[in-house]
């Protein structure tokens, strides 16, 4: 986990940011983008990626948030026995990761290389 990571879960989320309970949070990274963090975790309770960008010259300010729970139009909490994210980075723009779902018919494994693009104020959708 980087410095900036330690620093910004401890801070308060703005009521117009996801509803968090910070116990619950299993995996949580974060790094610059510009002038701004982007902020990503994950919880032991879902199986969503949730993305922030924050602003550290107005107080860390969450001025985007994002929760990724699908892929290709299909819900990661019913439509799959298992969904995971692996070999997360940021960098160029771009959280970059590995998808591993598990459908719910056993027909094995599938790992996607994906992105999301961040910064500019903008959180993208996830790109396999």
């Amino acid at each position: 986990m980087n410095w900036f990571a330690g620093i910004v879960m401890l801070l308060p989320l703005s009521a117009s940011a996801l509803n968090i309970e910070y116990q619950k949070i299993a995996t949580a990274e974060s790094s610059r983008v510009g002038k701004l963090v982007v902020r990503y975790f994950m919880s032991f309770e879902d199986p969503c990626l949730y993305v922030q960008l924050l602003s550290p010259g107005d107080n860390w300010q969450v001025i985007k948030s994002s929760s990724i729970c699908s892929f290709q139009g299909r819900s990661f909490s019913t439509e799959f026995a298992h969904v995971g994210f692996e070999n997360i980075s940021v960098s160029n723009g771009a959280i970059n990761l590995v998808l591993r779902i598990f459908p719910l018919r056993a027909s094995g494994e599938v790992q996607r290389s994906c992105t999301i693009a961040v910064g500019s104020g903008i959180i993208g959708p996830l790109q396999c």
